[in-house]
């Protein structure tokens, strides 16, 4: 019976011991676009910030906000696409180092170009994509596949 307790005893420990969640260790991804009003800017709240968190705003490096912000957006009205942006958290009253500055995009997407080797004797096309931190740095990648325009066309003919 003392064994049998104690077996269940280690593994409910060794349960709340692996309850943690695993989580990407991600930089801020402060994005700022270009509104009719002045400077949208958003950012993304860190997993291990998600209690007690407020945020400073800072425009070329001078802050902004009066009082720390309790979501993760706000709007500069006074904002240029010439200024750039970072965001501090500030975690049960202390403020932590600053996300890398961002400029403000003029357009409300980003245009991606597809770099090709010039020895390539096909066109390429985008096929599918998607955003991943690849290498770890913290910092989301925009991956993308591409298809033979020649092997798309004869998928076309095919089903037509």
């Amino acid at each position: 019976m003392k064994k049998t307790v104690l077996f269940l005893l280690l593994l409910a420990i060794a349960q709340w011991g692996f309850s943690q969640r695993i989580v990407d260790k991600l930089d801020r991804g402060l994005v700022a676009q270009k509104v009719s009003k002045g400077v949208f800017l958003s950012w993304r709240i860190l997993g291990e910030e998600y209690y007690d968190v407020t945020y400073n705003v800072y425009r070329n490096g001078v802050k902004i906000t009066n009082t720390p912000l309790e979501v993760s957006n706000y709007t500069d009205v006074s904002g240029t696409v010439s200024n750039s942006y970072s965001v501090t958290a500030v975690v049960r009253g202390v403020e932590q180092e600053q996300c890398i500055a961002v400029k403000p995009w003029s357009t409300s997407y980003m245009e991606i170009y597809p770099k090709h080797d010039a020895s390539l004797l096909s066109t390429y096309v985008p096929n599918d994509a998607c955003c991943a931190d690849v290498d770890g740095d913290g910092e989301l990648e925009r991956n993308g596949s591409e298809l033979s325009q020649e092997w798309t066309d004869r998928q076309w003919e095919s089903h037509s």
